[in-house]
C-alpha cells in the first residue's frame, strides 16, 4: 500500500494592505537575478513585501555631502539630460522585476542614479549589494528580532 499524498500547503507571502501606498507607481527595472533574490530574502526576514522593502531601503539610504551614497566612487557630472544606460550584455542573469512603490521613491532613485552616473536599475543593484546588515542578517532600520531562546556567545 502506498503512502497517502500530503496536500501541498501554500505559504502566504507578506503583502501590503490595499491603499497602504499613497501614490503608487509600478516600476519595471532589469536587474541581476541575485539582486532580486537578495531583496526577496531580506524582505521575507523583515516580514514585509519586496516593494515595501525597496521603499524603506531608499528612505533610509545614507548619503555623502555630495548627495550620493558612500559606495559611489565619484559623483557624476553631465550637461546632458539623458538618462545613463547600462552597456548591452553587462548583466549576467537579467530579470525584469515589477514592484509597486511610492512615486517619491522612484523619483529619488532616478535622481540618485543620475547623480551617480548610472541607470536606475544599476543603482538598485548597487544599493542592494552595499546594504549594511546587522548580526541578525537584517538591515539596521528593521526592528531587531526577539532574542529569547538565544544562548549568549562569549567573545574572546
Amino acid at each position: 500500500m502506498s503512502d497517502p499524498i500530503e496536500p501541498r500547503v501554500r505559504v502566504k507571502k507578506p503583502r501590503r494592505k490595499m491603499g497602504a501606498v499613497a501614490d503608487p507607481v509600478l516600476v519595471s527595472w532589469r536587474i541581476e537575478l541575485a539582486t532580486r533574490s537578495r531583496v526577496n530574502d531580506l524582505a521575507k526576514r523583515a516580514s514585509m513585501s519586496a516593494s515595501e522593502f525597496v521603499d524603506r531601503m531608499v528612505e533610509h539610504l545614507e548619503l555623502t555631502p555630495q548627495g550620493v551614497p558612500p559606495w559611489v566612487e565619484q559623483p557624476y557630472v553631465s550637461d546632458s539630460d539623458a538618462t545613463p544606460r547600462r552597456k548591452v550584455g553587462s548583466i549576467e542573469s537579467p530579470v525584469l522585476i515589477s514592484w509597486r512603490i511610492e512615486t517619491s521613491t522612484r523619483e529619488r532613485v532616478k535622481q540618485l542614479a543620475k547623480l551617480s552616473g548610472m541607470s536606475s536599475s544599476a543603482f538598485v543593484d548597487q544599493m542592494v549589494a552595499n546594504l549594511p546588515l546587522t548580526d541578525q542578517g537584517i538591515p539596521p532600520w528593521v526592528p531587531p528580532f526577539d532574542r529569547d531562546g538565544e544562548l549568549p556567545i562569549d567573545t574572546v
